[in-house]
């Protein structure tokens, strides 16, 4: 089947239209029926240490999915299953179980797409390959129980084989030319099987992912990702990525440990590259209207002076910008204001990024930012973050604005 088919089989599906439901969980559920009906169906997920042993599917075992253990001793487990299907491999969470169930015999991780880290003590296994499985074992089986379980059967294998063959498409259409979502990627086919957000999150973790490895070997001494704030030390960084407004977001935090906690933020959400500074002396609440955006200009006077963010402003009453510099470059900007803010103590600013041809054939003054360079912009941001926030001069603003409110 070719894509246009496998939408119009998947639209038309009362079992697909069903699953849209519930996520995951129809899916898990789905499992632990098979291998509760069909116990042979088990051979599926090519367990180790199983054998013959009676086993049990219990569902939500400490937040787990699904867990097969012996039937005769539930804390004999043979396999604990995490099952994305809707959603993208999450390695806090992943740690999490294998803490939760440290002796099991097999941890699988079923996902449509593939975790875009390293995932250790998990197996991977892709619903084309629990697809393929699944037909090979019903062929072999020849007799179910009722017709019915073979045509609910049936129906469950081209689903998954559908789904997995649109979203491959997506994610392969990701390469140099068409990095990341930047490129001309068309995300209406798994819109109409409500699929893109998926496909979105796994993109975004890609870049995340890519630019932590990048930060780790440029910056060997420094605390990348910490679970909690560590100690002895007086700088860290995070990187991490979310959808936001159904566009993927994937964000670089710089932040001191020591006060004045000022933290510089590399964020792109969909094609805006922006520059943050987050500092919980800004006071944005007690600010709105036309107040918030003279209070803001005033702000970044006081502190940041536009050597973090792109442009600073001669007052709040100059046209708004069109463009900023940033190195030594003149970039097209959307924003309808100098500076925005979408939480309490941050104040940000952005430039648009686009198709490299767009940006080759546009005047200087409308420069956007070249996609297919991203990472390497982001890497040597973060090193200017990182200067920043060891400037003394710098952090004394943020210290002398603190004391004069």
């Amino acid at each position: 089947m070719n894509s246009i088919d496998c939408i119009s089989f998947l639209k038309s599906s009362p079992m697909f239209q069903m699953s849209l439901g519930s996520k995951e969980l129809f899916h898990s559920n789905f499992l632990k029926w098979l291998f509760e009906t069909y116990p042979t169906s088990i051979q599926i997920l090519n367990l180790q240490k199983i054998d013959n042993e009676e086993f049990e599917v219990l569902a939500e075992r400490k937040h787990m999915d699904l867990v097969i253990c012996s039937k005769k001793d539930k804390n004999k487990v043979f396999a604990v299953i995490e099952n994305k299907f809707k959603d993208v491999p999450n390695k806090a969470q992943l740690k999490r179980y294998f803490s939760s169930e440290p002796k099991a015999e097999n941890y699988i991780l079923l996902s449509l797409v593939p975790p875009a880290f390293e995932a250790n003590d998990w197996s991977h296994v892709s619903y084309k390959n629990l697809g393929d499985e699944l037909q090979k074992w019903a062929t072999d089986l020849g007799t179910f129980k009722s017709e019915r379980d073979k045509e609910f059967i049936s129906e469950y294998i081209k689903m998954v084989h559908c789904v997995d063959q649109i979203a491959t498409e997506q994610v392969n259409s990701s390469d140099d030319t068409n990095p990341y979502w930047f490129g001309e990627q068309d995300f209406s086919k798994l819109d109409e099987i409500r699929f893109s957000d998926t496909i979105k999150k796994h993109l975004g973790q890609i870049m995340a992912a890519t630019i932590e490895t990048r930060l780790r070997k440029e910056y060997p001494d420094l605390k990348i990702n910490p679970i909690s704030p560590p100690k002895n030390a007086n700088m860290a960084i995070w990187v991490h990525n979310s959808l936001a407004n159904k566009t993927p977001c994937v964000t670089v935090h710089v932040g001191r440990l020591d006060e004045p906690k000022v933290n510089l933020f590399i964020q792109i959400q969909g094609h805006q590259y922006r520059h943050m500074v987050v500092w919980y002396g800004f006071k944005i609440k007690e600010n709105k209207g036309d107040d918030l955006a003279k209070y803001r200009v005033e702000a970044i006077e006081t502190t940041d002076d536009g050597r973090w963010l792109f442009s600073k402003v001669v007052s709040s009453d100059s046209p708004v910008r069109k463009n900023h510099e940033f190195n030594n470059t003149t970039y097209q900007t959307s924003a309808r204001m100098h500076f925005n803010s979408y939480s309490p103590g941050n104040i940000y600013q952005y430039i648009n990024i686009e198709n490299p041809s767009k940006t080759e054939k546009a005047k200087d003054s409308h420069r956007t930012l070249n996609y297919r360079n991203i990472v390497d912009i982001i890497i040597k941001d973060t090193e200017q973050a990182i200067n920043l926030l060891k400037d003394p001069t710098y952090i004394e603003k943020f210290n002398k604005s603190k004391r004069s409110t």
